[in-house]
C-alpha cells in the first residue's frame, strides 16, 4: 500500500461572476500538485516526493488571495504543464494501491471536479 499525503493548490475566479458555469460549474482550477509518499501510518517516513505546477486553462489570472497563500504568480503558473499530463503522471507516481491522506476532503473534491 502506498500512503500518499496530497496537497493541491487551485486558483479561483477573480469574482463570482467570472466563475465558469457552462458546460460545468468549475469553482477552482488546480495549479499545483504536491504530495509525499510515506512508508506506513506508524513510522511516517517519507519515501518519495512529487511537486508539479499546472498551467491553467480557465482561470489564468491569479486570484490575489490565492497568490498570498501560495506565493504562486501569473508568471509561475504560465510555465506549468497541462493538467492532463500532470494528473496522469501524478496518478502513475501514486501507483495502483494508493491511499490518499489530505487535510480535508476539499482536495479530493477539487481533483474529481478538475478531472471531470
Amino acid at each position: 500500500m502506498n500512503y500518499v499525503i496530497l496537497d493541491l493548490e487551485w486558483n479561483q475566479p477573480l469574482s463570482p461572476q467570472r466563475m465558469i458555469r457552462d458546460p460545468f460549474n468549475l469553482s477552482g482550477e488546480i495549479i499545483q500538485f504536491g504530495a509525499v509518499k510515506i512508508d506506513d501510518l506508524k513510522e511516517l517516513n517519507i519515501t518519495d516526493r512529487y511537486s508539479e505546477i499546472v498551467k491553467p486553462v480557465f482561470y489564468t489570472k491569479m486570484n490575489k488571495h490565492v497568490t498570498e497563500v501560495t506565493d504562486l504568480t501569473d508568471e509561475i503558473i504560465s510555465q506549468g504543464r497541462p493538467f492532463e499530463v500532470v494528473c496522469r503522471e501524478f496518478l502513475d507516481w501514486c501507483g495502483e494501491d494508493a491511499a490518499f491522506i489530505t487535510w480535508s476532503d476539499n482536495d479530493i473534491y477539487m481533483l474529481e471536479d478538475n478531472m471531470s
